[in-house]
């Protein structure tokens, strides 16, 4: 699968990551962004169940558009999805498993973006990850140990 032409590796992107762009006519607006698997398939974080976040293949649905907004913690960032609102967390402390919450301003919903496509949360340490790097639309995507692996790696595709 070739991937758009917009796709931005997270390495480019970190170098100046604008969260915001203006208009012609002035008109502030908060970017949108896919995060998109760099594994097979291009498979894009999901959250059409806002309890479980999966991978899917890109449909261009408010479940699998994100903003960014400065965390508390310097160089990570609370990551919004579009349909819902509410920020990206785990499910603590039930599990690792990826959900969308309502913002509480912990760092347990503050992710870093890295140059080698890993998004690191700040309070376990630990990386997104495609459960069993099964790169299946559908599967479940949690945090996982760090390490080099495919299923870990990710960038983000300006869709505004």
């Amino acid at each position: 699968m070739a991937f758009p032409q917009r796709l931005v590796p997270l390495s480019l992107l970190l170098l100046a990551l604008t969260l915001y762009s203006v208009s012609p006519h002035g008109i502030v607006r908060r970017k949108i962004y896919v995060i998109r698997s760099t594994g097979p398939h291009g498979l894009v974080l999901d959250a059409t169940n806002p309890s479980l976040l999966t991978v899917q293949y890109f449909t261009g649905f408010k479940p699998q558009l994100w903003t960014f907004e400065p965390g508390s913690k310097p160089g990570f960032y609370y990551i919004i999805n579009e349909s819902q609102g509410k920020v990206l967390d785990y499910n603590r402390p039930a599990s690792w498993n990826l959900v969308l919450a309502n913002r509480d301003n912990s760092l347990h919903q503050q992710w870093n973006l890295d140059s080698t496509g890993k998004i690191t949360n700040a309070a376990l340490s630990k990386n997104i990850d495609i459960w069993g790097a099964t790169f299946t639309p559908g599967t479940q995507v949690g945090l996982w140990h760090d390490g080099d692996y495919p299923n870990q790696k990710f960038a983000l595709e300006e869709k505004s």
